[in-house]
């Protein structure tokens, strides 16, 4: 890079990820989650406004790059409260409203604001089938859309809803006011009500409900051939519904069709909740990151006035001369230069796996044994040859601090972990212990955080490799399989962040070292985990 051009936004790194649990959006919208939010409060949006931003939240977190069309135009502040909140998972937004006025009226409110968003003029119980010839400047393509949004009470006859649901791809969302239910059960052939048990709301909430239960003939004549009303207090009807979506998920992946539909690999059933993982880039952090070599200033989107600008962590706050600081098993190259920068930033005492043990403030561990083989050829010493230092030397020092509140307590995953492996089953299963312990021990109320490492370039193994004349095919190797090489000034700033975010009220876990532009993808890039960061080149 010259150095006489300032850096701008598109060199970035994105260096820093996240994997964040949300509710899934096919056990229930959780109204009122986020209406405390600062998109929230800043625009000011209506009580319906919050609510289908809560359910479009909820979808954009199952399925990533939505093509999302809106049907009547509104308020400019819901369209800029949908690109705040779901900012990259957002594929494609389009607008159409019968009124030239009022879809001239939202380009103007919204000229100021940078969103690529289309507008189209058409009655679409009429020309449902002309959408390409609207006043967007691209063909809208019928049938693809996977979530619309109705932001006002539809009150058109049942061939309007009709044609509006035509645009929806198989599987896909419509997100609209209750007052148009009935007119949506008018054409259905299935209802699956999903209801809290009754002695867990007051009546009046489920009476509307009883007009398409099973047991009334009437009803189901009047509104579908075919209803099923769930009542659950327990865990145990969220794990029959996984089941089933796995079953059906699997056969409509199979028969070739464009549902949009996941088969997820990893569900978390927490208080009720059944909650789907997606890893997202972690802006924070990133903003921090490149704060080193540009003026980056936080983000505020719609606000007149500019955020402030965003500084690094100082290092210096984190340590103290007075205290002392315990690196296990890191005699290493990884090691050396961990203590090199601590000493740096003002630490004075440093102990490299010492059986003495002076008033420690401080534990690292971040020990890597590498023993490859597929899980049918793991036998049991293999696997604790990976598993000892990672499991016994930080279960030991776990329990050794449990009643002490030191400064950090930082442990080591690997990249691989994150993304799987079929070669690292021993690796994985340690790695994965780290995860859980750093979970464990903040929920316990002490400091804990832990790293998934990409490979460091001229450090650690890399360097040995390198010592022999190996270096480049294994760099072209990691290349290949779409990880990013960290630097040791990367090295050091992942250190920051993560002795930082141990005290914090945040998750725990870093991830650092994937490469996220889609080239000659790798095999991890097919995996719904990811498909929130995954970008074109």
């Amino acid at each position: 890079m010259n150095p006489m051009i300032p850096p701008t936004e598109k060199q970035d790194r994105l260096l820093y990820l996240k994997t964040a649990w949300q509710q899934d959006i096919l056990s229930g919208v959780v109204f009122g989650q986020h209406e405390n939010t600062s998109c929230c409060k800043d625009l000011r949006l209506r009580q319906v406004q919050k609510y289908i931003l809560t359910g479009a939240r909820q979808i954009s977190h199952r399925y990533a790059k939505l093509r999302i069309l809106q049907v009547g135009a509104s308020s400019i502040v819901l369209v800029q409260a949908m690109h705040q909140e779901l900012g990259k998972a957002i594929d494609s937004y389009t607008i159409l409203d019968t009124s030239d006025r009022a879809i001239e009226d939202m380009k103007q409110e919204m000229i100021s604001d940078d969103l690529n968003i289309r507008f189209g003029v058409n009655k679409i119980a009429r020309d449902v089938r002309t959408l390409d010839k609207t006043t967007s400047q691209r063909p809208i393509d019928l049938g693809l859309f996977d979530l619309i949004i109705l932001p006002k009470a539809y009150k058109e006859q049942p061939t309007t809803l009709n044609a509006i649901r035509s645009l929806l791809k198989p599987g896909g969302f419509l997100l609209m006011m209750v007052t148009g239910l009935h007119l949506l059960l008018g054409k259905s052939k299935l209802v699956l009500w999903v209801t809290p048990a009754q002695e867990t709301k007051p009546r009046a909430k489920a009476v509307r409900l009883d007009l398409c239960e099973p047991s009334k003939p009437k009803a189901r004549k009047r509104f579908c051939s075919s209803s099923t009303w769930i009542r659950s207090n327990g865990n145990e009807s969220l794990a029959a519904k996984s089941f089933l979506r796995l079953i059906g998920g699997v056969l409509m992946r199979d028969d070739g069709s464009m549902r949009l539909w996941t088969v997820e690999s990893e569900v978390s059933v927490q208080g009720g909740r059944l909650l789907i993982p997606r890893v997202l880039f972690d802006e924070k952090r990133n903003d921090r990151l490149n704060s080193l070599r540009r003026r980056v200033k936080a983000r505020a989107p719609f606000k007149k006035q500019p955020g402030n600008l965003v500084r690094p962590i100082d290092p210096s706050e984190l340590f103290s001369p007075s205290k002392t600081y315990i690196l296990v098993d890191l005699n290493g190259h990884i090691g050396q230069s961990i203590a090199r920068w601590m000493v740096k930033r003002g630490v004075r005492h440093i102990v490299i796996t010492s059986r003495t043990m002076p008033p420690i403030e401080g534990l690292a561990n971040v020990a890597m044994v590498q023993s490859n083989c597929f899980f049918p050829d793991l036998t049991y010493d293999a696997l604790q040859e990976v598993l000892m230092p990672k499991v016994d030397r930080s279960a030991i020092p776990d329990e050794v601090f449990s009643d002490h509140d030191p400064d950090f307590f930082l442990l080591s995953s690997s990249i691989s972990a994150v993304t799987g492996q079929p070669f690292q089953a021993n690796s994985d299963a340690a790695n994965r212990f780290m995860t859980g312990l750093a979970f464990q021990r903040r929920v316990r109320n002490l400091p804990a955080s832990v790293i998934d490492f990409g490979p460091v370039i001229g450090l650690g193994f890399i360097q040995k490799i390198d010592s022999s004349g190996g270096s480049d095919v294994m760099i072209s190797t990691l290349r290949g399989l779409g990880y990013m090489l960290v630097s040791e000034r990367g090295l050091h700033h992942l250190l920051i962040e993560a002795i930082f975010i141990g005290k914090s009220n945040e998750s725990p876990g870093i991830t650092a070292g994937l490469g996220t532009v889609s080239g000659n993808a790798p095999f991890w890039h097919k995996s719904l985990l990811f498909s929130h960061i995954i970008q074109k080149p």
